[in-house]
């Protein structure tokens, strides 16, 4: 909506690369490297806080989605998942819900997206989440978690955090399958 920025909204300039220390890092790792070679994690870029709601055509507004942000390396016909502390999310969190990575049409990426749980509504509920996450879906009917990707860091040997925002959404876009869930 124009003119307006809830404050809980993750901002993004699309029209350069990502801008932060973590990008910053993810850059000095990729020139160590081989093109080929694909980092075993990537620090997430976090939102950026601002005083005042704003408007303006260089820059990104994005949903605020209510869940855990979990980061998914695809290798090997296998999928990890990483909190943005890089702890591994699979085992202490989801389980291997995203395993095998038959959501994403690449053999080997890493994607940065959010593990949310849904309400009957269809609606993202961050208490059914930590419900989903204590009982590992231990109920009359199971509450799915769905990830909600919404940048693609890495494909296939190639780092896309140089890119603009509508080039990487347009790889993101061009590989991905469907909505994952459980």
């Amino acid at each position: 909506m124009p003119g307006f920025a809830p404050q809980s909204a993750n901002v993004v300039n699309p029209s350069g690369p990502l801008h932060n220390d973590a990008a910053a890092t993810h850059h000095k790792a990729m020139a160590r490297t081989n093109s080929a070679s694909m980092p075993r994690f990537i620090p997430p870029m976090l939102a950026t806080l601002v005083a005042a709601p704003f408007d303006d055509p260089d820059w990104l507004f994005e949903v605020k989605w209510d869940g855990f942000r979990v980061e998914a390396v695809v290798d090997g016909g296998g999928a990890r998942l990483w909190t943005r502390g890089e702890k591994d999310a699979a085992q202490s969190y989801f389980g291997p819900f995203l395993d095998p990575p038959t959501w994403l049409d690449a053999g080997q990426a890493i994607v940065d997206g959010e593990v949310i749980a849904l309400d009957e509504r269809g609606e993202p509920d961050f208490a059914l989440l930590q419900a989903r996450i204590k009982g590992r879906g231990v109920a009359t009917e199971p509450i799915p978690f769905v990830y909600e990707v919404f940048d693609l860091l890495h494909l296939e040997g190639r780092s896309s955090t140089s890119r603009s925002r509508s080039a990487a959404d347009f790889l993101l876009t061009s590989s991905a399958r469907t909505r994952a869930s459980a």
